[in-house]
């Protein structure tokens, strides 16, 4: 589950997923009542990969299926993240030992993202999650 910052990000995510062969859909305020209703069935038995979303999941849906995040729109308030998060933190069967949901924020280095980041992290932690901050030079 991909959390972008408008509906033309979310649209070219989708888009530019599924062209490196990644079963990807975005889904937003102006996607058929049918095709919203449909995301968790097609999460479920995997037609659907990644699901690209602005400001629709942020709260109130279960998607059970969902195992990952990614949030690509930017700052967002503690509650909002926290809503984020509660869209993977679904109960999974598991192996001894996985994990079962991981929860990715992309930040610009030493953009003023970098101090909300450092925000959602302090809580993250105190809330008693592991927090891994991984730097990748694109």
């Amino acid at each position: 589950l991909a959390f972008c910052v408008s509906v033309e990000h979310a649209e070219f995510m989708a888009a530019r997923f599924a062209s490196k062969g990644v079963p990807s859909l975005a889904v937003h305020g102006g996607s058929t009542t049918a095709v919203r209703e449909d995301v968790p069935r097609r999460l479920r038995e995997r037609e659907v990969n990644v699901v690209f979303t602005c400001d629709l999941y942020n709260e109130g849906v279960d998607l059970p299926a969902a195992e990952v995040a990614i949030v690509a729109s930017g700052t967002s308030t503690v509650r909002e993240s926290v809503q984020r998060l509660g869209r993977i933190l679904r109960p999974k069967p598991l192996a001894e030992g996985e994990y079962n949901a991981f929860f990715y924020t992309l930040v610009t280095k030493d953009s003023q993202e970098t101090f909300y980041a450092q925000k959602r992290q302090q809580f993250l932690v105190e809330q008693g999650y592991r927090y891994v901050l991984v730097s990748v030079c694109i």
